[in-house]
């Protein structure tokens, strides 16, 4: 007997507890649309009591039951919409608070202005990274040509420095041979008795049929021999001796 008395004792305290929180609750309510105002099913709403709340809105409508306090309200509707609020619960009553879901940040895509801006903003990167690379590319190529003319300008300066050298040594080189060219010539013909041939010459002295030609027209230019066509061969004879 003593212990029925007991446990109907607990339960009069407890439904006398559960009446005074329920007594001093607030209610937060509210319907739930997407952002056409159109009312969405199944939306999965939690509210940050203690305990947490969490409820399924099957009908498009939610309810809470909390004490005072400040609350924040999350609603989702799968991956696709989601929304978050904000509430304070200063004393008992009803508090109503419609949701309105709008679509998730992280699914949405980019724009048809925004995808144009970015791509625009790319295409500008890669465009100043090329003209970059071009102005390079063109700025060693006008060095190396610089270069190479500078190197091409110096080399014919010594070219021409040094052939200039070669051409007045074999200039004098060639005077000197052919001054003599022409004292052999006349040596020989005074040898001879002041007159030979041509053929003579051409076998005593070892140079070509067309220099010993041009050696002793010179000389017969000078006045100091004289040739004398007699056959196929011409005869020298020497003016001065």
């Amino acid at each position: 007997m003593a212990k029925a008395i007991s446990v109907l004792a607990a339960l009069i305290l407890f439904a006398i507890l559960v009446l005074q929180q329920t007594s001093s609750a607030a209610t937060i309510y509210g319907n739930i649309y997407d952002e056409g105002l159109n009312r969405l099913d199944n939306v999965i709403v939690e509210i940050n009591s203690k305990p947490e709340q969490l409820f399924v809105a099957k009908n498009g409508s939610y309810e809470f039951f909390v004490p005072e306090g400040d609350y924040i309200l999350k609603a989702g509707y799968y991956d696709e919409m989601y929304i978050e609020e904000n509430i304070s619960v200063a004393s008992e009553g009803d508090y109503a608070l419609d949701l309105i879901l709008m679509p998730n940040v992280t699914d949405v895509p980019m724009l048809e202005s925004e995808l144009i801006e970015d791509e625009f903003e790319n295409g500008s990167n890669y465009l100043l990274e090329g003209g970059m690379i071009l102005l390079a590319i063109a700025a060693i190529a006008i060095i190396v040509r610089i270069g190479w003319a500078i190197s091409m300008k110096k080399g014919k300066k010594r070219l021409s420095g040094k052939k200039i050298k070669d051409l007045a040594e074999e200039g004098q080189g060639d005077i000197a041979e052919g001054e003599d060219f022409k004292d052999r010539i006349v040596e020989m013909l005074r040898k001879q008795g002041g007159r030979t041939t041509q053929k003579e010459i051409r076998k005593e002295l070892p140079y070509s049929e067309a220099k010993i030609s041009l050696v002793i027209a010179e000389l017969e230019h000078k006045g100091i021999v004289e040739k004398i066509k007699k056959g196929r061969g011409n005869i020298i004879i020497l003016k001065k001796r």
